[in-house]
């Protein structure tokens, strides 16, 4: 009787044992999905953080240039102006 009550007992710790194994294991799958499925959302922010850096980037050329173009033109009419005052002072 002593025997069967200590198969028994022997029986549902293994038992116990394997159910904490599976629990151990089905836990550390869960936290490596979690953490996994934690990165894209950081992932998808850079991304849309990077593109966004090159809009700006791509806008900031586009004034430059407009600047730049807009400077050269403002010093077209200051030579006209300049070169006809010179021409009415030569007169």
């Amino acid at each position: 009787m002593i025997g069967d009550v200590m198969a028994d007992v022997s029986h549902f710790a293994t038992t116990i044992a394997a159910a904490v194994r599976e629990q151990s294991t089905s836990t550390r799958e869960i936290n490596i999905q979690h953490a996994a499925g934690g990165t894209t959302e950081p992932v998808a922010s850079m991304a849309a953080v990077t593109e966004a850096i090159e809009e700006t980037n791509h806008s900031a050329s586009a004034v430059l240039e407009a600047s730049a173009s807009l400077s050269a033109q403002a010093g077209v009419p200051e030579r006209s102006i300049e070169d006809l005052l010179g021409r009415v002072a030569a007169a």
